[in-house]
């Protein structure tokens, strides 16, 4: 984590994508990484809000974990479809609750095949298995 101290702790299961100072006062916009359905959008604790995507590329299922978001801000409801770069949310306003008191920054993290799991940290690196590398994920799926 770039901020010190962090408030949690163990392995982190995503990557954060990080503003610039003169984003700090605008809106952010979050794009989908591919086709897919919104499974999930609402507060979460160490996210403030969340929105999850159960995505389908080349036959294989991954969930996108996008957190961090402003939940008035999504546009599609549960069970909704999303398609490749369509805006789906943009970022939250940094500490506060739409946060969860953290800076503002996506937590985007990807699992594999379909999972309720949301949790931004495992404590163990065995558990990092059932995640993709979110940067390795998406250079090789032509950010899909």
């Amino acid at each position: 984590s770039p901020v010190e101290p962090e408030r949690f702790t163990g392995y982190h299961t995503g990557a954060d994508g990080e503003t610039y100072p003169d984003e700090q006062k605008q809106d952010v916009p979050i794009f989908a990484i591919a086709d897919g359905t919104v499974k999930r959008s609402g507060d979460v604790d160490g996210y403030g809000g969340l929105l999850v995507i159960e995505h389908t590329v080349e036959n294989e299922t991954a969930t996108a974990l996008y957190g961090h978001v402003q939940l008035s801000s999504v546009g599609k409801k549960v069970g909704e479809n999303v398609t490749k770069g369509e805006q789906v949310a943009v970022l939250g306003t940094g500490f506060s609750a739409e946060t969860d008191g953290e800076r503002k920054h996506l937590h985007f993290g990807i699992l594999k095949g379909t999972s309720p799991n949301v949790r931004g940290y495992v404590q163990s690196e065995v558990e990092l298995d059932t995640w993709y590398d979110p940067v390795s994920w998406l250079k090789e799926h032509g950010g899909q």
